[in-house]
């Protein structure tokens, strides 16, 4: 917990670049650390070692570029303030209680579904569970770093640029989550087999799949980068009364729809159903606000984007996935081929319609300085020969 800290410093900085970097290097290194243990027979200890081990080596880390980098930042006692700490506690602990509502919405599934359909029912669910989770692990990227941002725009009193936060991240992250579940929808059966290891997927965990990614798709797009933006915005309080509120609803959703169906589907249904609910309806509601226009503008710029450019890839992930199962393709292919087809689409749909024009003004300023750049060193190069 210490340690942590200095991620934290980092992203105030607003150095997202190098903690990237920090992180993508502790993640190969446990993955290797994994593979390594796994290799040599090692068992649930050592795993845990090895994965705390790596973590306290990208804490360390951080802490040296922090001290590396800013020689000015240090940390002592007689800079010990009560008054900040109390400050610090009271709105960390609104924090804390959303952090726990949103736990709790994504975690009760298997309470619910251990009492009342039994541990065998978790074990099938977990496949499904995942693949919720590394969907969300892969789209919340955007909504991350813009809590820094946020922060200081809110101490400045700039609600303008709070405005062209909430409209620009949402927007970004609707267009790298929508190709993202396109590919996840149409290659689910592949990824549950790879998490499995089965060749045949129960429906049931097929369907709980599909509703746990949709479920969060709306997420990212409902209250990801809205959340985080408002939190830094002393609006705290009033996203801990809509959590409170969607953990419960999500509780007794997912109860009422497993006891008249008794299918383990039925609490990925209650998760999705609450998060429409709330997402969609006072969320959306406080958001168009926050941003200054109506419903259907805000969904027009900042939500349309990414769906348009996705829609004519989607015939050809469903024919290329027909055609891969038919043919009883390997898993890694069917799904690289989904991401093929949905990228090539993606990208010159995304210039034409994703992007303002003064976002393709600084790709082409940036870009086109390092492809004249290294244009002219291709040809020094050659001069030199």
């Amino acid at each position: 917990l210490p340690l942590s800290i200095f991620q934290e410093v980092l992203r105030g900085l607003q150095e997202i670049a190098l903690l990237n970097k920090i992180i993508i290097f502790g993640s190969i290194l446990n993955f290797a650390v994994q593979g390594w243990l796994l290799q040599n027979g090692g068992g649930i200890i050592p795993l845990v070692a090895g994965a705390t081990g790596v973590i306290v080596c990208q804490h360390l880390l951080t802490w040296w570029c922090c001290v590396r980098y800013y020689r000015r930042l240090s940390i002592k006692f007689r800079y010990f303030n009560t008054g900040t700490i109390v400050e610090s506690a009271r709105f960390g602990l609104f924090g804390y209680i959303i952090l726990l509502t949103y736990m709790i919405v994504t975690k009760t599934d298997q309470l619910i579904l251990g009492a009342m359909a039994g541990l065998t029912t978790v074990a099938l669910y977990q496949p499904a569970l995942k693949a919720g989770e590394l969907f969300g692990v892969l789209t919340r990227q955007v909504a991350e770093n813009l809590q820094p941002a946020a922060a200081h725009y809110a101490s400045l009193g700039r609600k303008d640029q709070i405005r062209r936060l909430l409209l620009d991240g949402v927007r970004w992250s609707g267009l790298l989550a929508t190709p993202l579940l396109l590919i996840f929808l149409g290659s689910l059966k592949p990824i549950l087999s790879l998490m499995t290891g089965e060749s045949a997927i129960d429906f049931s965990v097929w369907l709980s799949g599909i509703f746990l990614l949709v479920w969060g798709y709306g997420f990212v797009l409902s209250h990801n980068v809205f959340k985080r933006i408002m939190i830094m915005c002393d609006k705290h309080r009033y996203l801990m009364r809509l959590g409170v509120a969607e953990a419960v609803l999500n509780v007794v959703l997912s109860i009422v729809f497993l006891q008249y169906t008794g299918n383990m589907a039925a609490v990925a249904l209650g998760t999705m159903t609450a998060s429409f609910l709330i997402g969609w309806g006072p969320l959306w509601s406080r958001a168009t606000r926050e941003a200054g226009m109506p419903g259907h503008q805000l969904f027009q710029e900042s939500i349309a984007p990414g769906i348009i450019c996705q829609l004519p890839a989607i015939p050809g992930v469903i024919a290329w996935n027909t055609f891969a199962s038919a043919s009883n393709y390997p898993h890694m292919l069917t799904i690289a081929g989904s991401g093929v087809i949905a990228g090539a689409v993606f990208l010159p749909m995304v210039w034409k319609f994703g992007i303002r024009e003064e976002e393709k003004e600084n790709l082409r300023s940036r870009y086109g300085k390092l492809s004249t750049r290294a244009a002219g060193e291709s040809r020094n190069r050659m001069k030199g020969i």
